[in-house]
């Protein structure tokens, strides 16, 4: 399975998807989304089949496919260390 997105899942399940999250976070602005929902929405990535991983769920199922190696850009896994 591959990763294609960066991506948020709101409270109510909606998910927005970019290559960053930043642009996640502005096209749910765009679709009118309350800026405290987008605040506390998950930050996230999709794959290629539209499920949603958390950033801790996307990089043990990266490492597991040797899809990616340590060390990573910073703390948590972020767009920049896959694209």
């Amino acid at each position: 399975m591959k990763l294609v997105a960066s991506a948020l899942r709101l409270q109510n399940g909606r998910i927005f998807t970019g290559k960053r999250h930043p642009d996640a976070r502005t096209k749910a602005y765009e679709s009118n989304v309350d800026r405290l929902e987008v605040i506390k929405a998950e930050q996230g990535f999709v794959s290629e089949d539209g499920s949603f991983f958390t950033r801790e769920a996307a990089l043990e199922m990266l490492l597991e496919t040797k899809q990616i190696t340590l060390p990573l850009i910073g703390s948590v896994l972020t767009s920049e260390d896959l694209w």
